[in-house]
């Protein structure tokens, strides 16, 4: 019988903390200066790095703007590899000519096929 109270007794503390996390991940986004951001104001603008300052970036955008990317939240990682010329893709909240990038996906280069040797 004890058994069957510590078990029952398991699942309450389980079903808690699972209802925790529920309630804890239910926490609305917010940009560094704590202004709420739903995922769904963020925008996708792809480009050209023009060149980066700490955790400033120059992006000409396709469209043709050139913005400045603020990177505060983005990964240090991420921020060190990015070069003029990269191509990649903001994401995060977007205005005319600055935005306040949540993740940065460096695009890869297109590689050309390879050859390949026609065997004898």
């Amino acid at each position: 019988m004890t058994a069957l109270k510590n078990l029952g007794i398991g699942l309450v503390v389980v079903a808690m903390t699972v209802a925790a996390v529920a309630v804890a991940s239910a926490e609305p986004l917010r940009t560094t200066d704590g202004t709420r951001v739903s995922d769904r104001a963020w925008e996708r603008v792809h480009g050209t790095v023009e060149s980066v300052s700490g955790s400033t970036m120059k992006l000409k955008a396709d469209d043709g703007r050139v913005m400045t990317v603020d990177m505060t939240v983005v990964s240090p990682m991420v921020q060190a590899v990015l070069a003029p010329g990269d191509r990649v893709t903001v994401i995060g909240s977007v205005g005319k000519d600055r935005a306040t990038a949540q993740y940065i996906r460096h695009d890869e280069p297109l590689q050309a096929s390879p050859k390949t040797e026609p065997k004898n």
